[in-house]
């Protein structure tokens, strides 16, 4: 079975964030660094196949921070599925969903896209270039 299940800040931050983090990128990054409201994680058959980490910017509009899939999973449907069912679930609580992606990171923009997010700007961060993309309730299948 599939689900991906929203996590508390709280929560979060004590009991996931720092191994999450970890597990996803290669690095550490302590918990209290983190100003989040929420993050979800794709789980299947029981085991966490990756997560996201949500801010909230207003009412409407939700913000992506970091997410990774974790070993075993990056190139596989599950990522697909986890990323697109985190997107609905967001959608079913907010107007628009805000993420930036690395442009050197082809398989997510790719991702992104065929979830239904759309380029919308460009933000410059040191020697990185980050694509920001915009998914709007009704875009795809929101």
């Amino acid at each position: 079975m599939f689900e991906v299940i929203e996590i508390d800040a709280k929560t979060w931050s004590e009991s996931y964030s720092e191994f999450a983090h970890a597990i996803g990128f290669g690095t550490v990054k302590k918990p209290e660094t983190e100003r989040i409201d929420f993050a979800m994680m794709g789980v299947k058959d029981g085991l966490p196949m990756g997560y996201i980490t949500c801010h909230e910017l207003d009412s409407k509009t939700v913000y992506w921070q970091f997410g990774a899939p974790f070993p075993g999973t990056n190139g596989t449907i599950n990522v697909y599925r986890a990323y697109e069912a985190g997107a609905k679930l967001c959608l079913a609580k907010y107007d628009k969903i805000v993420t930036y992606i690395g442009n050197h990171n082809i398989p997510m923009l790719k991702m992104a896209m065929q979830v239904g997010f759309r380029i919308t700007g460009i933000r410059v961060n040191g020697l990185e270039i980050l694509v920001e993309h915009t998914l709007l309730k009704g875009d795809k299948d929101g």
